[in-house]
């Protein structure tokens, strides 16, 4: 019965610290949103405590114990952090190791730039597993072999906070979380102390059952009031956290605007199978990117769609998405598409990449959960493979968007509209009942008066690539005379709903098979206007005309039988101003621009602010204290009169033993002093003579010939020896933090 009760206070400091590991998978939970964190932290703990106890069984040191910890990460670390990269699970593999070595060093920075959650991306779940290892480890080696085990709490603490400080905005109950860990440290510091004040020669069952069963006690009440008011005492807004201040590293900008390659298709890429695809809706719309802003020249991916309010980052396991539709699982094989945009498909929940280049694609994967675009930094390339697990929902009736109004969504300015543009665009919807209703007016007058051509095809009416202002006003000088193809109507219908105060954006894209799997061509290419309508979300609109809807006289020579009875209208102009080359469709990562780093002032002061003052609070008084010793050392030496500076000379060594924790009487004659020294600090005479030094300060003094500066710098020279002949008498740490003492400035005497 003894023996099982001196076991116990074992399983108590073990139970707590696998308590506060349970904290810790709470805290870290809303970032990682993975069931196996809890593996990984109560693995952690576990692993932990295990090593703290045979270390203290084996009585290693700590370089030891360090050793023996880094191998035991190496060895169930995979299993902890990395399974879907062990082989079967267990068995590190190369990858392993290689994400355990660097885990400790670049987790921490990458999961501030990943969207949570996390699950088990690449190495990201180290940070939790090896807190957790560390607490487990710190924690049982404090409350076994220190003699302070009553600090015992403070690593498990510690690691809390971090995960609160790396989290997501959002935590789970932290009310309840911080309530549950103080009752937690209260009830195992109680036992503590209570097993500190009770002689081992006592009985245990009589005083050590009765407190364990009141720290269990203790802490199931502090836990279950703090549930109950969690829910009052929760914070309102979300909370500041460092992910917040991170700046994000891409910048799209960095990037040719994909639509910029939208004749690419044709005239290169016409029959060439870009990409295949299984598994996708009918008729649906692989989405390319989604542009939002336009400078006049270019419709470009804005670095922030601040429709959602998101930016590029990198994605964990999945992507939150409350958008309605099907779910669809869409695997696409990479052809003769090149880039860095990635081919998706509606709201984007997951990607999972495949093949040799798995690893590299995922973890140069970027996404905009506000416009649905997805980036790969590494490009696309021949052979590469990936599936879309997505939301898809199709274009509403036609009633329900004509009933509809514009919905709250902010997108990018754009410049002055060409003022024909507008015009246009107040008389074709001058009869429109209201925001949806205009909407479709716009999109039945361009799609069934325009006219189809690439411009490509020598048998085609001549049609210029690009979409500048100067495009778009040749396309609408004659509205009777429109000639274009899916990139000049889908920009200038956005450009129309711009004008009339609707939140409008261009989707490049392709169309999927109509089967919804096969090959995906050239030919396919496509471009679409899409608007946000209050209740239905960002709805798609196709105002190009059908590709069989050419003018007169060249559907005679390739249709006749399907002769249009119209008016032949003259050419469009043949030289209008020709807007900057068309891009070929393949973009060439490694070729990106690289534009000057914006230095963004309020993020700085932010990060300053967050960082810099609670340093300052702390080093500041170390730095000042140093600097005042600096001045004074400076004054002393460099003083006007010769003898001023040996007198200094003495008096900095006395300092230096006040600072140490000498008590030198002021009242005593140098050479009384020099002797006290000696007595007190033994090392002082084997590095120089304190007599001789304190009979030069008073021969400087009082003796009638001058001291030269010569004198004065050998005298301090041996000032020098001194003082380190003081501090060679005490301990290291003594001396070390003699330099940070402030006695040397009180007043004596």
């Amino acid at each position: 019965m003894t023996g099982r009760l001196l076991r116990l206070p074992l399983a108590t400091d073990s139970a707590a610290l696998l308590g506060l590991g349970a904290a810790l998978g709470v805290a870290f939970w809303p970032t990682y949103g993975e069931p196996w964190l809890w593996l990984a932290v109560g693995g952690g703990t576990a692993l932990g405590i295990g090593l703290g106890l045979l270390s203290a069984w084996r009585r290693w040191r700590p370089t030891a114990t360090m050793l023996v910890t880094g191998l035991a990460w190496f060895v169930f670390g995979g299993l902890l952090a990395m399974p879907e990269a062990n082989t079967g699970y267990v068995i590190p593999s190369p990858r392993t190791l290689l994400g355990l070595a660097t885990g400790p060093v670049t987790a921490w920075r990458d999961m501030l730039t990943i969207a949570p959650p996390l699950g088990t991306t690449s190495n990201l779940m180290t940070v939790p597993a090896l807190l957790a290892l560390l607490t487990g480890l710190l924690g049982i080696t404090l409350a076994r072999r220190s003699a302070r085990p009553t600090l015992a709490w403070l690593p498990g603490s510690v690691a809390i906070l971090v995960a609160f400080a790396l989290g997501a905005a959002e935590t789970l109950r932290p009310a309840a979380v911080a309530l549950g860990v103080l009752g937690l440290v209260l009830a195992w510091t109680t036992m503590q102390r209570s097993r500190a004040r009770t002689s081992l020669a006592r009985t245990a069952s009589s005083r050590r059952l009765p407190t364990a069963l009141a720290g269990v006690l203790v802490f199931a009440v502090v836990a279950g009031v703090s549930v109950a008011v969690s829910g009052f005492v929760a914070p309102r807004e979300p909370r500041l956290v460092l992910r917040d201040l991170v700046t994000r590293p891409l910048d799209v900008r960095a990037y040719p605007s994909p639509l910029q390659g939208f004749r690419a298709n044709i005239s290169e890429h016409e029959d060439d199978v870009l990409f295949s695809v299984q598994g996708a809706p009918g008729g649906g719309v692989l989405r390319v990117a989604t542009l939002d802003a336009y400078d006049g020249l270019t419709y470009n991916v804005s670095n922030s769609a601040t429709g959602g309010g998101s930016d590029y980052v990198r994605v964990g396991a999945r992507i939150e998405t409350a958008s309605p539709g099907d779910g669809y699982r869409v695997r696409v094989r990479v052809g003769g598409y090149s880039g860095v945009w990635l081919p998706s498909l509606g709201a984007t929940r997951d990607v999972a990449f495949e093949g040799d280049r798995a690893l590299e694609l995922g973890d140069s994967w970027y996404h905009n959960v506000a416009s649905g675009t997805s980036l790969v930094a590494a490009g696309l390339r021949a052979g590469d493979s990936y599936v879309v697990d997505a939301v898809y929902a199709g274009r509403p009736p036609d009633a329900q968007i004509r009933s509809a109004s514009v919905g709250d969504v902010e997108l990018p300015e754009t410049a002055d509209l060409p003022e024909r543009l507008q015009e246009l665009a107040r008389t074709w919807t001058s009869g429109a009942l209201g925001a949806g209703d205009a909407l479709l007016a716009l999109e039945s007058r361009l799609s069934t008066t325009g006219w189809f051509s690439h411009g490509v095809d020598p048998g085609l009416t001549p049609s210029l690539p690009g979409h500048s202002y100067s495009r778009m006003s040749a396309l609408l000088a004659d509205e009777e005379q429109m000639v274009g193809d899916g990139e000049q109507y889908a920009v200038v219908m956005a450009l129309m709903a711009r004008s009339l105060g609707m939140p409008a954006r261009v989707v490049y894209g392709y169309r999927a098979p109509a089967g919804g799997s096969g090959d995906v061509r050239g030919a396919d290419v496509g471009a679409w206007t899409e608007v946000y309508l209050r209740d239905l979300g960002w709805v798609l609109f196709d105002p190009t005309p059908d590709p069989d809807r050419i003018l007169k006289e060249l559907r005679d020579q390739r249709a006749p039988q399907t002769r249009p009875h119209v008016e032949n209208p003259p050419p469009p102009p043949q030289r209008p101003e020709v807007p900057p080359p068309d891009q070929q469709m393949p973009v060439d990562p490694s070729k990106a621009p690289e534009l000057p780093p914006r230095i963004d002032i309020a993020q700085v002061l932010r990060v300053t602010a967050v960082f810099g003052l609670p340093m300052l609070v702390v080093f500041g008084p170390l730095i000042l204290i140093l600097g005042l010793k600096a001045r004074r050392r400076r004054q002393r030496m460099h003083a006007e009169l010769v003898a001023t500076r040996v007198a200094g000379g003495w008096a900095e060594l006395l300092d230096a033993a006040r600072d140490l924790g000498a008590d030198v009487s002021p009242a005593a004659t140098r050479t009384e002093q020099a002797s006290a020294l000696a007595l007190s600090y033994p090392r002082l005479e084997e590095r120089v003579d304190s007599n001789r030094l304190a009979r030069q300060a008073d021969a400087a003094s009082f003796a009638p010939e001058p001291v030269n500066a010569e004198q004065a710098n050998r005298y301090w020279r041996g000032i020098d020896l001194a003082v380190s002949g003081l501090r060679a008498s005490v301990s290291r740490r003594q001396a070390w933090f003699s330099r940070l003492s402030t006695r040397s400035f009180h007043r004596v005497g």
